[in-house]
């Protein structure tokens, strides 16, 4: 076998006793691709990476990654900077490697690091830190905003101009946003799915309003039934109608009893899934 890519869309914990002796065994690869959130009690850095991995792979040309590493909070006493995953990575022979690292409220540690200029489709737990570096997601179509801190509505600019092909946007972002007073309306001329289930009801605003979001091929949206209800007004307001009026599912992950004036806001509605 010359190639060999895997992509692994869960957070997986088989990365030492599954994936790296997997690729002990195909010595003759000349092109690897790895895209994984792995969570271990160490850090998946350069260093690791050629202990690990590249030092049984003498043939290998090419090296694609993007490996998202989660400690629990107990291995989290001695943090990492970015500049010392930076470090790791001093003489690295393929790619050029962006890295990134945050830790959360909940005491877990993210350490991101990746190949760019990033030539992937998905790219899971986009946060803060990676927006501040400007970085560009030419190729990616599904997105998982993931962090602690607000994605303000600038940070929505940035992602409708970095990642120009998104058509899956996943939000996991518990804090609220900042209030602005003068917002202009975003394009997201792609995106034809949204997830916001475990969200802040302002990222909800963020994409159902039309005054905040242009999103003409937007027609499934995974959502929380209240949070619906509240930004919708009861299913009146004027502000949601025009994106809501072409969304053709909804998904909630309760059964819920609609109201007589549901579908008169939802008119080309084809599908109602009540998710377990």
């Amino acid at each position: 076998m010359k190639e060999f890519s895997l992509t692994c869309y869960r957070l997986t914990v088989a990365y030492d006793c599954r994936i790296v002796r997997l690729l002990h065994r195909m010595i003759n690869l000349k092109k690897l691709s790895l895209s994984l959130n792995v969570v271990r009690l160490t850090v998946i850095d350069g260093v690791d990476l050629n202990e690990k991995i590249l030092r049984y792979l003498s043939s290998l040309q090419t090296f694609v990654f993007d490996i998202c590493t989660i400690l629990p909070p107990y291995e989290a006493k001695s943090l990492l900077s970015t500049k010392d995953l930076e470090k790791t990575f001093t003489h690295w022979k393929y790619s050029q490697v962006n890295c990134s690292v945050d830790q959360y409220s909940n005491g877990l540690t993210y350490y991101h690091v990746y190949s760019i200029p990033y030539k992937m489709t998905h790219f899971m737990f986009l946060t803060n830190t990676i927006r501040n570096q400007n970085q560009y997601f030419e190729f990616v179509i599904t997105l998982v905003l993931y962090d602690d801190r607000p994605f303000e509505h600038d940070s929505f600019e940035w992602i409708s101009k970095a990642v120009p092909r998104l058509k899956y946007l996943t939000i996991e972002i518990s804090a609220p946003q900042l209030k602005q007073k003068k917002e202009t309306s975003i394009s997201y001329n792609h995106l034809t799915r949204l997830r916001v289930i475990k969200t802040n009801i302002d990222y909800v605003y963020q994409f159902l309003c039309h005054t905040k979001a242009h999103v003409p091929q937007l027609n499934v949206i995974e959502i929380q039934y209240d949070q619906l209800f509240i930004v919708t007004n009861d299913f009146s307001s004027p502000a949601t109608r025009i994106n809501c009026s072409q969304l053709k599912e909804l998904r909630f992950r309760e059964a819920i009893v609609y109201p007589q004036h549901f579908h008169d806001y939802f008119p080309s509605l084809l599908i109602n899934s009540n998710m377990k």
